[in-house]
């Protein structure tokens, strides 16, 4: 229970983080608006790294270490996944409307993230049968959703 708490806590902190990242950006106007929203989506990973490099350097009990260090690893893996809407797929979506169009970048970015998400699936069902692990079917099923949510129009 202590572990899911622990990533609720740091999803939040992800949040928090790209929110502030996004106010001080818009207030820099000569930065491009692609290069806004990738830094905006890269900000809350960056928050989980820096937490676990200053973990790292703290002297601390080594079970709790592990812990924080192995979610906010877990959380930065999930966060940059190129699927959309996760800061991964955001950023897939910025450099593919940078390279082919905004029309064109939109639809690869879906047909990118379906495929992903497909392969996710499969490796996570095999992944569920291995290491018995019920997380790993909510963080898919949360995938699902917001992909369907997001694609509905």
């Amino acid at each position: 229970m202590r572990i899911y708490l622990m990533l609720v806590l740091f999803f939040m902190i992800n949040k928090i983080a790209q929110w502030i990242m996004g106010k001080i950006l818009k207030k820099k106007s000569n930065i491009s608006f692609q290069i806004r929203e990738i830094i905006i989506a890269l900000g809350g990973p960056l928050v989980n790294a820096i937490i676990i490099i200053v973990t790292e350097s703290l002297k601390i009990n080594i079970f709790t270490e592990i812990s924080i260090i192995t979610t906010n690893l877990m959380i930065i893996i999930f966060s940059l996944i190129p699927v959309y809407p996760t800061n991964g797929g955001k950023i897939l979506e910025v450099i593919l409307n940078i390279l082919i169009g905004k029309e064109k970048g939109e639809i690869w970015t879906k047909r990118i993230s379906f495929a992903i998400l497909i392969l996710i699936t499969v490796i996570s069902s095999i992944a569920i049968l291995y290491l018995e692990n019920i997380l790993v079917l909510a963080i898919i099923i949360y995938l699902w959703y917001k992909f369907i949510v997001y694609y509905k129009n």
